[in-house]
């Protein structure tokens, strides 16, 4: 995903006095904002920061992004009929995990796939957690679809813009000096979030002295002299009001460097602009958990055999194999392993005598639950092939007769 910040140069300067009737203390209430010719608070990041230079961001875990996939129409559009969408979130490597399925509008039951390489419409937007100079804050991010090349390994980059605003806030000392003081906790007032959620409350310490609010509504604004940051410093409460109406655009980071201290507060304002990255996504996102029916299934990974991924339920118990369906038993992207697929993820030979070597990981994925101490998964194959489960006995693959009752667990290879 490329994210750019796309910021012009802001400079204000404000100082309030102190208040006479608490000698050294800091003053409480209303903090004027004056604009004013002034330093530009260099101080904030070490070096003067200013539209054009770039503050790198990373990806962080969590958050909540739509994806969608979608043909090509002849008038070069997205094709509705044949668009699939799901939704994300980001693992701790940076990766795009499927979330489990949940009705919500649009949404498709079955993963983002294509039916082979060549042009398609890439879209979609959500609540990114973003991390700015080791500062974690979230976005909104997306786009409204673009026309990619997805190759033969089905995967390709979603590049997404910064939908929404930003405020980063920096507390200092008086005298531009680390801050050594109590916690100051910070609110943003006025503004409202992208999303309909309250904003959070940030707690600025000496060790943590920086904090962004990254999902600020496009359409939000602050007129001169409004509230926009109440702060609480050892118990007292001050409030920052804007010294002019500020918009928050798209993909546009103001910072607020507040110094504190016995003197009083002065406040400061700047712009940053801030760097690309790009995510890889996956359309048949194999390399994620493929959810079944919104539930986490099991991995058979035996060392030197294939890897599946096995259904966490049975499709059918205690059905005999002329009673199964097997083209609607599963759901799309599932279905009932063949006797190949049982000999290929447990390595036994079929009809060898039943082992027990890596029967715990078999009885992960296919559990032995009968009564009488064994159980039988059917196979698709024709001559009614099962795989043997036993608690204590071990496993094996061979034929069994078709009217016998077993149970179905569904499949798709890793």
């Amino acid at each position: 995903m490329k994210l750019m910040f796309l910021c012009a140069v802001l400079l204000v300067f404000a100082a309030c006095t102190q208040d006479d009737n608490a000698p050294g203390a800091l003053p409480e209430g209303d903090v004027e904002l004056t604009p004013a010719v002034g330093l530009s608070a260099g101080w904030s990041t070490g070096v003067a920061a200013r539209a054009g230079q770039n503050v790198p961001v990373t990806l962080a875990a969590g958050g909540k992004i739509m994806m969608f996939v979608a043909g090509v129409t002849a008038d070069d559009k997205p094709d509705n009929a044949t668009m699939q969408m799901n939704y994300f979130e980001v693992t701790s490597e940076g990766r795009l995990h499927r979330l489990p399925f949940g009705g919500q509008t649009e949404e498709t039951e079955e993963a983002l796939n294509v039916p082979g390489a060549g042009q398609y419409f890439i879209g979609g937007g959500g609540l990114a957690n973003l991390t700015t100079e080791g500062i974690p804050c979230r976005a909104y991010i997306g786009n409204d679809g673009t026309k990619v090349t997805i190759g033969d390994n089905g995967r390709v980059s979603w590049a997404a813009s910064i939908m929404s605003g930003a405020l980063r806030l920096n507390i200092k000392g008086t005298d531009g000096a680390a801050y050594g003081g109590a916690d100051v906790s910070a609110t943003l007032k006025t503004v409202t979030q992208y999303e309909s959620a309250a904003f959070d409350v940030k707690t600025l310490t000496a060790s943590s002295a920086s904090a962004i609010w990254g999902d600020i509504d496009v359409a939000a604004s602050v007129s001169a002299g409004a509230q926009l940051l109440e702060l609480v410093v050892d118990g007292k409460t001050y409030r920052v009001n804007a010294p002019r109406q500020i918009s928050f655009t798209a993909g546009r980071l103001y910072t607020f460097n507040v110094r504190v201290g016995a003197t009083g507060i002065t406040v400061s304002s700047d712009d940053l602009s801030i760097g690309d990255f790009e995510v890889q996504a996956s359309t048949s996102m194999e390399a994620d958990y493929p959810f079944y029916n919104g539930q986490m299934p099991n991995l058979l990974a035996i060392a030197g055999q294939t890897a599946y991924w096995v259904a966490p339920e049975n499709a059918a118990t205690d059905v005999a194999w002329t009673d199964v369906d097997f083209a609607t038993v599963c759901p799309a992207g599932w279905r009932v392993p063949t006797k190949d697929d049982f000999l290929a993820m447990t390595g036994v030979g079929y009809y060898d005598a039943p082992t027990t070597s890596g029967l715990e990981i078999v009885l992960v994925a296919f559990p032995d639950s009968n009564a009488h101490g064994t159980t039988y998964y059917w196979s698709s194959t024709e001559d009614g092939s099962i795989l043997y489960v036993d608690n204590s006995g071990g496993f094996t693959v061979c034929p069994e007769i078709k009217t016998s009752l077993g149970s179905v667990r569904c499949v798709r290879k890793k």
